[in-house]
Order: structure tokens, then C-alpha cells, then sequence
């Protein structure tokens, strides 16, 4: 087989209508945006508010905001629309890739739906369907290709017809079947198509990615599919919105595997039947992935297409472990609660597999009344049923040889009696049987109901043995498909422990359920590990595979750069006024307490003397304090006020100071030798830094209670969130990066 390995010299940066910054939207994308971000259950709590529609907003009934009068506005004026996008790259990178990939999902759905159509306003889409078309060329076989004059590949005609979004897979292959092409063509033809929606959409939501404001370079998206790809009318999931209401289902574009499949079997007459091969779609999508070395290794899931009876499974597995996510009958989350309703889960059918059918065929071929007991059963009666048979012939033989009885004297007919028969008794006269002819009748019948029983035993034995025979194969064959069903789930399942939306599993590796990141913490070099997608029917041997659509983003996450809320002061500046960054952080640390119920914990750390490398600030152990010279004194400390949110709201408060002491130590000296006699290792700014880091915490808690009136105006939220702040309180100071927790004094209050 002969491929053409074409290169893409396409950035997409070079395309007439790319976008490269939130500007570069028009109205209708930037409502889209909105849209989608205010719909989706785990886009709206954490990016929805970073949308900042600058006019009025109206009230229906003074009850819901107008929102379609909100997106008519946003189509009409773009400029209304807002995006905060320096606070995207402290979000989640999947949450970010969710909304990259619906847009590229919608725009391939236009270039694929509108590829024919002649109208001006799809003009622009001619360029990105040339680009769709190298993608397709990539991996598609030579014989769906033919040059131009100038020498240049290109698809030919007929391949256009399998573009078309609306079309299942499945009908799709219908389609190729009788195109021309060989079995093996067909395949590659279908999943060179799909494959390259799948590039398209990951090289295109890319660029949307980073003209969202996302940083993140190390970024891959997968739109994974499973199942038989007939049809997925009756799923659930998907994103309908008012400007992609006339494409086609964009699940369709998700990316199916075909393969071609011959089940080879052998018979127990030792005869190996196989089947004719076909070209099936994959029910387990499985992909090599690895971790990274330096940062923490973030996998996001985002279904978009599942049926609500069957519980949808994503199995990870690394060197051994495995760790699985499930869905719900009713939302497309996922979760390592394996907790299901009505319906089917991977794990009953590997249940009713292992405990019904294998236990079946074992108790038939091992049991003690088992196949082997019937077996020699039957074996045993056959004996004695042939025993019986040679007693009852001698028997039949001695009897034939006896003397024969005397002539019975024949009765002369009577005329009345002309007509009857001699069975009626009344025909030609018979005299009455002997006693010997009796016995001759009772063994002959005898000997033909032995006949007849010793065949039916035969058959029986014959039968019972060749189900056997069979029991043997098809034990293999459900023994090969428990096997493979155990191993998509793996072996050795990590337990976990959840608070909150935080699982934590035995190893470190975490799953948020609110952003629906899994994540695997830095270990300093690189492990592979492979996600497996399944897809099942109703039944273990359903062949009707309902199907799964699944968006995942791979990326490498620097857990520093991921914060709710962070904010510099340095002593110099003192406490600034709040920014409008500082606002938007503040209200998602106030709606998480609302919303999330979370708890406050409140942490102060003492940093000591400060030095810092790419931006990470750590304390420089190899300086020692140096006393105070006014002259020489920098004031150059730094306080970081630092937000996280996850299993509850995490408040971290950390000072750090110059080599240099503060002339503001010498009320603290004599608290300081003491805790230098507990602690050695720590010296005098270690200890100003905090008591001044304590104080700065209580002061950030005090600062967000004076803010609660003006953030939110319901009285049962403001109470809901003071209660929380209250009753965040700090016992020890950390040290050392926490090594060291103890108590310091209270800061004295300048006079």
C-alpha cells in the first residue's frame, strides 16, 4: 500500500479570517461565548463572570436576566462584550479548551455543512476547508488522490460525499462500500476523514485558546467517540445554541476509529472457520499518553454525547493502577463514584459475564452433575441397556426353538359373520393364544423398546458430547472476552478519598470534580499511561454498542500558576487600593462559599529573607540577618496574598523580608530569644516576617468582611459568607515552607 505524506505549511495564523485576540471576534462568535459559558454546568461557575457585558442588562419579570436581548446586543455592538483575558491564564486550561473546542467544533461544522455553497457570506470558509482538506490528505490512501496538471495532490471528487457531518460513520461505510475502493482503502479512507477532524479541531482550538488568553503551549485536544457509530439520536449532551441551530449535530465530527474485523474460530470437529471480513468502528478508544517531568500532568473531560442508561467509563491506568471515571443517568459529570441508577454499568456487565455465563459453562463442564457426570451416566445405561438387549434375544431365541404347540382345529365360518375381520374377533375363527406365543410377544416387544431406548441413549451421549466440545470453545470465548473486558478497566484499582469536589487517590493523582480535571503531581520524569474510552450495549453480547463522545484536553499545569485570587504588596507600597482584577477574584472567592458551601482556612507564613528565580519567590538560607543601617535600609519586603480553592477556600498570607533587619524588630527581641532557643535553625527575619505575615492574614479576612455589603446584596448571602470568614482563625505560623508551625506574638501597634 502506497500513502503520500503531505506537510502542512498552514499557520493558522495566515488564514484571512483568524482570530489572534479577542478583538478579532465578530458579534455572532462573541456571542457564541457567551452563550455556551453561561449553559454549560462547569463553564458558568468559573468562567462565565470574566464575560463583562458593559450596558444594562434587563429583567424579565424582575426575576431572570434578559439574556437573548443580552446576545441580540452582542451580535449588533461586539464592543459591549468584554473579556477579562488576563484572568484566563489562572484558570483551568481544560475549562478554557472546552470553550476553544466548541468554537472550532461549530466553525468545521460550517466549513463541512457549507463546503458547496456558493453564497458570499461562506466565502471565508473556502480557505479553512483547503486547510481541512490537507489534514485529510495526510494520512488517506494514494488511491483517493489524482495530481493536476502542476503536480499537485489533490482529493478526488467522490471523497467530498463523506464529508458531510450529518452522515453517521456507519452510513458512511455504507456509502464507500460499493465506491471501487478495497476493503482496506475503505478503512483508510474513513479514518483518514475523521482523523483529520480531530487535528483540525486541536490545531484550531489552539489558536482560539491562546486568543482567549490562554498561555498554555503544551496543549493537545482529543474528541474521542466509541461505540458502533449507527446513530446517536438518542444520547444526551451536545450544545445547541441560537447560531448553530442550522449545522449539523456537531458530535458527528468526534472522532471514530474503523478497523477491519475477522473472527476466526475453530470448530470441535478441528475445522477453523472464518468469518468474512467487515470494517467495524472501535467500542474502545485507546490512547498512549505520558506524564511530564517537570509540572504536573492535567487530563480534562468533557462529555458531549451519552445515553442515559449506560454508564459512561473512563478507565486511566498507569504502571498498574488504574483509576476510573464515571458518569451519571442524569448529567454528563464524571466521577470516581461508581454510584449508578437504571441502567447498564461496565461492571455488571463484566459481572453477569463472569457470574452467569462463565459460571454456567463451568458448573456444566466441572460440576459435579456436569457434563462428565452425564457423560458417564449415559455411558453406564448405554451398558446396560446393550446387557438387557443380549438377555432379552437369548431369551427371544431359547423361546423360538421350543416345540411348537398343537394344530388348533379350525372353526367352520359362519355366514353371519361374513365381512368382519379377524382383529374384530368375528372374521375367519383363530383359537386363543398359548401361553408360549404370549411370552414370544412380551419379549419381542421388549427386545423393540430396548432397540428404541438404547438409540435414544446413543443420541443423547452423542449430543451431550458435543456440547461439551462446544461449552469448551465458547468457555474460551467468553473467558478471552472477560480477559479483554478486565483489562480496559486494569487490575489494581486506586482507592480514594473525596473532600468536597476533591478526590485524592491513594498515590497523590487528584480529580476535580467542579473543573473535571484529573491529574497526575510532578515526579520528576516522564511516565507513560493510557486512557481507555468504552463504549457498551445493553447486554455483555449486545452487538447494538450505544455510543460515547468524550472531549479531552492534555496539558501540563504549573500548580503555582493556578490560583483563585493573588495579589503583591510590597512594604513599600503598602496596602493599594483594590484593582479591578482584584474584584473579580474577590467575588469568586465570595460565590464558592455561597454556592460551594466551602469553608475558609486561613494560613500565614513567615517566608524569612527573600530571593527569587523565574518569578518564585524562596527563602535564601545561605544569608544570614545583618543589623539595621537607616541608610542602607531598602524596605524592599514583599507580602503575597494568595487564594486557592478546592476542597474548601484556602487563604494564604506569606511575608518576606531583606537580609537587612527591620528597625521595626527591636519591640520583638525578647519574644525572639526564646523562640530561637525552641528553633535554631530560624533567625530574625524569619520571625518578623511572621508575626507581620499573622497580622496581614487577620487584616485580609477584616478587609473581606468590609467588602461583603458592597458584593452581594442578598442579606442570607452576606450572613452565609461573614460566617465563614469568622470563623477562620490562625494558631500557628508556618516556617520553612511549612516544615516549622509555631506561635508568634501578636504585632505591637505603632504608637
Amino acid at each position: 500500500m502506497k500513502y503520500v505524506c503531505l506537510s502542512i505549511f498552514c499557520s493558522w495564523l495566515g488564514v484571512t479570517t483568524a482570530q489572534t485576540s479577542w478583538n478579532d471576534f465578530t458579534g455572532e462568535e462573541r456571542a457564541f461565548f457567551y452563550n455556551i459559558s453561561r449553559k454549560t454546568e462547569i463553564l458558568k461557575p468559573e468562567l462565565f463572570h470574566l464575560f463583562e457585558f458593559t450596558d444594562s442588562i434587563p429583567w424579565i419579570n424582575d426575576t431572570l436576566p434578559n439574556y437573548p436581548y443580552v446576545e441580540k446586543q452582542i451580535v449588533q455592538f461586539p464592543e459591549k462584550l468584554i473579556l477579562h483575558t488576563d484572568q484566563i491564564p489562572r484558570k483551568s486550561v481544560g475549562l478554557v479548551s472546552d470553550l476553544a473546542n466548541m468554537f472550532a467544533l461549530w466553525e468545521l461544522d460550517k466549513v463541512l455543512h457549507y463546503r458547496m455553497s456558493v453564497d458570499e457570506k461562506d466565502k471565508p470558509l473556502k480557505d479553512k476547508l483547503k486547510v481541512f482538506e490537507q489534514y485529510v490528505m495526510q494520512h488517506i490512501p494514494q488511491t483517493a488522490l489524482t495530481t493536476t496538471s502542476s503536480g499537485e495532490y489533490i482529493l478526488l471528487k467522490g471523497i467530498y460525499s463523506y464529508f458531510t457531518p450529518s452522515m453517521s460513520i456507519t452510513d458512511k461505510l455504507a456509502g464507500v462500500l460499493n465506491s471501487g475502493y478495497s476493503q482496506q482503502d475503505q478503512m483508510l479512507i474513513m479514518n483518514a476523514i475523521y482523523k483529520a477532524h480531530e487535528n483540525y479541531v486541536n490545531d484550531r482550538s489552539l489558536v482560539i485558546f491562546q486568543a482567549l488568553g490562554g498561555t498554555n503551549v503544551d496543549y493537545k485536544n482529543f474528541i474521542s467517540a466509541a461505540g458502533d457509530g449507527s446513530q446517536w439520536s438518542d444520547l444526551k449532551g451536545g450544545y445547541k445554541t441560537p447560531y448553530n441551530h442550522a449545522v449539523p449535530d456537531e458530535r458527528g465530527i468526534f472522532y471514530f476509529e474503523s478497523f477491519i474485523f475477522s473472527e476466526r474460530e475453530e470448530r470441535p470437529d478441528g475445522k477453523i472457520i472464518e468469518t468474512k471480513p467487515e470494517i467495524r468502528v472501535k467500542d474502545i478508544c485507546v490512547r498512549e499518553l505520558r506524564t511530564h517531568n517537570q509540572n504536573s500532568r492535567v487530563i480534562h473531560y468533557h462529555v458531549h454525547g451519552f445515553h442515559e442508561e449506560r454508564q459512561t467509563t473512563i478507565a486511566i491506568q498507569k504502571g498498574g493502577s488504574s483509576y476510573i471515571l464515571y458518569g451519571k443517568n442524569e448529567h454528563r459529570l464524571l466521577s470516581p463514584d461508581s454510584t449508578y441508577g437504571k441502567g447498564t454499568t461496565y461492571w455488571r456487565l463484566l459481572w453477569e459475564l463472569e457470574n452467569v455465563y462463565i459460571k454456567d459453562l463451568n458448573e456444566k463442564l466441572y460440576g459435579k452433575r456436569g457434563y462428565d457426570y452425564w457423560i458417564a451416566v449415559y455411558e453406564d445405561k448405554i451398558k446396560d441397556t446393550e446387557l438387557r438387549i443380549k438377555k432379552t434375544e437369548f431369551k427371544l431365541d431359547q423361546l423360538r426353538v421350543q416345540e411348537a404347540p398343537k394344530k388348533m382345529k379350525k372353526k367352520k365360518i359362519k355366514k353371519k359373520n361374513l365381512g368382519f375381520s379377524d382383529q374384530d374377533g368375528q372374521g375367519h375363527p383363530t383359537g386363543a393364544l398359548t401361553k408360549h406365543d404370549k411370552k414370544v410377544n412380551v419379549e419381542q416387544n421388549r427386545l423393540v423398546h430396548l432397540n428404541t431406548q438404547w438409540e435414544n441413549e446413543k443420541l443423547t451421549l452423542a449430543k451431550l458430547i458435543k456440547e461439551m466440545e462446544e461449552a469448551y470453545f465458547l468457555l474460551i470465548k467468553y473467558q478471552a472476552l472477560y480477559d479483554k473486558m478486565q483489562k480496559n478497566l486494569g487490575y489494581i484499582f486506586m482507592s480514594y478519598e473525596q473532600d468536597g469536589d476533591i478526590y485524592t487517590f491513594a498515590d497523590g493523582a487528584t480529580f476535580n470534580y467542579a473543573t473535571q480535571d484529573f491529574t497526575f503531581p510532578c515526579v520528576n520524569r516522564e511516565e507513560v499511561f493510557h486512557v481507555y474510552h468504552i463504549a457498551f450495549g445493553e447486554k455483555v453480547l449486545s452487538t447494538k454498542l450505544e455510543e460515547t463522545m468524550v472531549h479531552m484536553n492534555l496539558a501540563y499545569v504549573n500548580d503555582d500558576d493556578r490560583y483563585t485570587m493573588l495579589k503583591q504588596v510590597t512594604d513599600a507600597q503598602g496596602y493599594a487600593l483594590l484593582t479591578d482584577n482584584d474584584s473579580i477574584q474577590i467575588m469568586e472567592i465570595f460565590n464558592a462559599i455561597i454556592e460551594k458551601d466551602l469553608k475558609v482556612e486561613l494560613v500565614a507564613q513567615g517566608g524569612g529573607i527573600m530571593d527569587e528565580s523565574h518569578g518564585v519567590y524562596y527563602r535564601d538560607s545561605t544569608l544570614s540577618p545583618v543589623p539595621f543601617e537607616k541608610d542602607k535600609f531598602k524596605n524592599s519586603g514583599l507580602t503575597v496574598f494568595r487564594a486557592d480553592k478546592g476542597s474548601n477556600i484556602k487563604l494564604t498570607v506569606t511575608c518576606w523580608g531583606e537580609q537587612m533587619i527591620s528597625d521595626k524588630f527591636e519591640p520583638y527581641r525578647a519574644s525572639f530569644s526564646k523562640f530561637k532557643t525552641k528553633y535554631p535553625d530560624l533567625n530574625e527575619v524569619d520571625f518578623h516576617t511572621g508575626i507581620k505575615a499573622k497580622q496581614g492574614a487577620l487584616d485580609f479576612i477584616t478587609l473581606l468582611k468590609t467588602l461583603v455589603p458592597a458584593y452581594k446584596k442578598d442579606i442570607a448571602d452576606q450572613a452565609k459568607i461573614l460566617k465563614a470568614l469568622n470563623a477562620a482563625k490562625i494558631k500557628l505560623v508556618n516556617f520553612k515552607g511549612g516544615q516549622i508551625k509555631a506561635a508568634v506574638p501578636a504585632m505591637v501597634k505603632a504608637s
